[in-house]
């Protein structure tokens, strides 16, 4: 079988898993505010990957939702400056917002009926949302499929990753 040992899917995943989140003493925890108002919805974009402690800028899209880039992304430099908001990050001590990260992985999968249904239902059970699945390229012998996912953390991550790899038909799961 091609599967991947999960050994060896955990030892890829920890080598490209996403950057480590710096521990604070005080567990201070960090909220967004947007515009002045906090829980507004919003997305970081996948073009520069913002964090949160990065320069980072708001401003709402055409469809009406509100995008974080970094303040030197490329993609921006055209945006009408009426466009954009102010960003604050505020630091408490109570738990006010928790940041996702967005990760890609690269899904090589046997094709057979219903796998697509499969690949969901793990990632409903684990509560990711899915931000992209789209299928890159095609071979006589598998199917390669790029999945963005939004998560919180290394364990949510590798949780999804275990359960992908266990999908009948999954050769390979790796991060993008």
């Amino acid at each position: 079988t091609l599967k991947l040992s999960k050994e060896r899917v955990h030892r890829n995943i920890e080598r490209k898993i996403l950057p480590k989140r710096k521990e604070n003493k005080k567990s201070e925890e960090v909220s967004v505010e947007i515009g002045g108002e906090k829980n507004i919805p919003y997305k970081l974009s996948s073009c520069c990957k913002p964090k949160i402690s990065d320069d980072i800028v708001a401003f709402v899209t055409k469809s009406n939702m509100v995008s974080i880039h970094k303040r030197k992304c490329k993609l921006i430099k055209n945006v009408d400056r009426n466009r954009f908001l102010d960003v604050e990050i505020v630091y408490n001590d109570q738990k006010t917002e928790i940041t996702k990260y967005q990760v890609g992985l690269l899904l090589e999968i046997n094709e057979r009926p219903a796998y697509i249904k499969d690949v969901v239902e793990i990632l409903d059970q684990n509560k990711v949302t899915i931000v992209d699945f789209a299928q890159i390229k095609r071979e006589v012998s598998a199917v390669y499929r790029r999945l963005v996912i939004d998560i919180y953390d290394e364990k949510e991550l590798q949780a999804v990753v275990d359960g992908l790899s266990r999908v009948s038909g999954v050769l390979k799961v790796s991060r993008l």
